[in-house]
């Protein structure tokens, strides 16, 4: 008798994950109380946020922002952890290209020498660290601004056409029957 191929850990994992933003997406984006415009425009928020440089106070800014714009803070949350302890490094360094490349710099010219442990005083060192800051805020700006613009609008415009599509094909309209009747 052949015994069966056991899926390895990664596998089983990749599918509770999809299998848990299958559950979400289906109970909590398509299924709310709200209209596709108010669910659609807290996912833009979300996405939006999460690619700004702004970890670490990302929920700070998000509930205002979306209380201000009426989008749907429920649905929006969970895509501010797009950038997250593991991911933040990899987005900021492409967020970083992405603003290098627009301003005309050469993104792979970094100064790597300049933060050397040097034999001066403390407030050299730290006057050294904030200059490199500062020479390279600029392009990290502008990519997370055209990164987060381009994320937001296609969040808004996927899950606008998503939740209006299941909508009329499930209800035949763009709102979810009450159960109450009323």
């Amino acid at each position: 008798m052949i015994k069966p191929i056991k899926k390895s850990p990664v596998l089983r994992r990749i599918k509770r994950v999809s299998i848990a933003i299958r559950r979400f997406v289906m109970l909590k984006v398509l299924h709310a109380d709200d209209s596709p415009h108010r669910l659609a425009l807290g996912c833009a928020i979300g996405a939006f946020i999460a690619f700004t440089p702004t970890f670490g106070i990302q929920i700070v800014l998000f509930f205002p922002i979306c209380w201000l714009l009426r989008g749907n803070s429920v649905v929006g949350f969970p895509i501010l952890w797009i950038t997250n302890a593991v991911t933040v490094v990899p987005v900021y360094m492409a967020q970083y290209w992405v603003g290098a490349t627009v301003l005309n710099r050469d993104p792979w010219a970094v100064d790597w020498k300049m933060l050397r442990v040097q034999d001066g005083s403390w407030w050299q060192t730290v006057d050294t660290y904030f200059q490199f800051t500062l020479d390279h805020i600029g392009p990290l700006g502008v990519g997370s601004m055209v990164t987060a613009t381009l994320a937001g609008l296609a969040s808004y415009a996927a899950v606008s056409a998503m939740v209006k599509q299941y909508r009329l094909k499930r209800f035949g309209s763009f709102t979810v029957p009450r159960k109450d009747g009323a």
